[in-house]
């Protein structure tokens, strides 16, 4: 018994001197690690998720051209106040500095006043240094409240930053609700603006204003569009598509090139899809989910619920996860974050392509993103060519899982090895894992003693119950459960 003992509390050592990550194999049976192969023996992987912003309520958010800063949107109530707020934070401090830009309060009378933000972002121009807003502010009609919205710019250069009006704004009447629509060029550096007012007397009609922005020089000039067009969008940089759709007609397409003024029958661009009814809306969007430096990156998002105390209320959770090939098992997939929340997160990729930003809790997080050199595990699943010794350090791990299965089977059937025709499928259940059993051509062969047993050892460190075969070395299991490397030509 004392040998027993001894015997199984070195296995217990020998367990824990075992890498975490093998621990996490043989116990949880995972078999996977997540992970991005990009090739030539390097990954992409997490380098460090840090918090942006401390308690706040962030409604938006946009990174900065540089991918330096982010600017937010966030609903405030504080002693009294209520409003929300315009405010900046840099990514790359160790610990963040928030800047608030602009405040727009909100009455003290309102309802619910965090379903409309009155502040919220149009862009940035000018590699960091202009960013553009939209305010929205309270008119009070007869019988509801209307709103008027104006466009504003501030210069983060500048010695006192102070926000200079756009001179096009739309404001509800009693009769006449309006509208303010933007969309930035392929190039970011003019701005589409469509103002739209709706007549709602019989029949209804479509007052719009077209103007075109460039924040670098202040320069607002009007753009001519038929009173009969909706205009849709950039088709490049200096050519605007707009429909005209008349009932009975056919649905004509016109492309307006704003160098010259003139307009030409047009078409839309191959990959639009089906035209929306607001087509705007579909153009200022402030994030992507492909990755803007590599296009085969897509982030996605998964909803999940998790068990709660009371059966009709489970917990909600999304996690947000990072893909090169949806359709392949292994080393494609990288988890960026997880989400407490019953809504689809907020993400956006840094425009270096090297960062992903999201909301939880309110707050904005940013996870850094930065490739490694694979190891040898990784490797192998990817299918790149090992070297003798990166073989030699797989087999030698696989071994020490299979040990480890090995024992577990032990303790939970009265202390007897499993006999040699039959092992596979007795300590398979411990492992989960196939991909232990062999390493390239090599194979684990087990070939304990009939009948052996804890009690019948003598000298468990030196009896010798299997082994696996490689090009170069010779990997071998005894009965304690240790490994030994030794050369291709020793014999059993």
């Amino acid at each position: 018994m004392v040998i027993r003992g001894a015997f199984l509390f070195l296995l217990a050592v020998l367990l824990y001197s075992l890498p975490v990550a093998l621990r996490a194999d043989a116990l949880n049976a995972s078999g996977a690690r997540h992970g991005i192969y990009l090739g030539e023996g390097k990954m992409l992987d997490v380098e460090s998720t840090r918090q942006l912003t401390l308690r706040e309520d962030v409604r938006e958010y946009q990174f900065s051209p540089s991918g330096e800063k982010i600017a937010y949107v966030s609903y405030v109530e504080d002693h009294g106040e209520r409003y929300f707020a315009l405010k900046l934070v840099d990514t790359w401090r160790r610990d963040p500095e928030v800047m608030t830009l602009v405040k727009q309060l909100v009455g003290k009378d309102e309802q619910n006043p965090r379903e409309l933000p009155r502040l919220s972002i149009v862009g940035w121009a000018g590699d960091d240094r202009y960013l553009l807003f939209q305010r929205m502010e309270l008119v009070l009609g007869k019988e509801t409240a209307l709103f008027s919205r104006h466009l504003e710019s501030l210069d983060l250069t500048a010695a006192s930053i102070d926000a200079k009006t756009i001179p096009v704004n739309a404001t509800d009447t009693q009769e006449n609700p309006a509208t303010l629509e933007y969309a930035w060029s392929p190039a970011h550096d003019r701005l589409l603006l469509l103002k739209k007012v709706i007549f709602w007397e019989r029949p209804i009609r479509y007052e719009r204003s077209c103007f075109l922005y460039d924040p670098l020089t202040e320069k607002l000039q009007t753009v001519t569009v038929d009173p009969l067009d909706a205009v849709l969008g950039w088709i490049d940089d200096t050519h605007l598509l707009s429909l005209r759709k008349i009932k009975g007609k056919p649905v004509v397409y016109h492309s307006h090139d704003l160098e010259s003024g003139t307009v030409a029958d047009g078409a839309l661009p191959e990959g639009w899809g089906n035209v929306p009814a607001l087509a705007l809306a579909e153009t200022h969007s402030l994030g992507g989910t492909i990755d803007p430096k590599d296009a085969s990156l897509v982030l996605s998002v998964a909803s999940h619920s998790l068990p709660a105390p009371r059966a009709n209320d489970p917990a909600r959770v999304a996690s947000i996860w990072l893909q090169r090939d949806p359709g392949a098992p292994k080393l494609s997939a990288l988890l960026v974050g997880v989400v407490p929340s019953s809504d689809e997160p907020q993400i956006q990729w840094a425009p270096t392509g090297k960062a992903v930003a999201f909301i939880a809790h309110g707050d904005v997080f940013l996870t850094s993103l930065g490739k490694r050199n694979a190891d040898t595990r990784e490797k192998l699943t990817a299918g790149e060519p090992l070297t003798c010794e990166e073989e030699r350090e797989i087999a030698t791990s696989n071994l020490k899982q299979i040990g480890l299965g090995i024992i577990m089977y032990v303790q939970d059937n009265d202390e007897k090895y499993p006999a040699a025709a039959g092992y596979h499928d007795a300590i398979y259940p411990y492992l989960k894992d196939e991909s232990l059993f062999s390493m390239g051509k090599g194979k684990f062969v087990y070939h304990a003693p009939v009948n052996l047993s804890l009690a019948s050892l003598e000298s468990p460190a030196t009896l010798m119950i299997g082994e696996m075969l490689l090009p170069c070395a010779r990997i071998v299991l005894y009965a304690d459960g240790h490994v030994k490397s030794m050369g291709p030509t020793v014999k059993p």
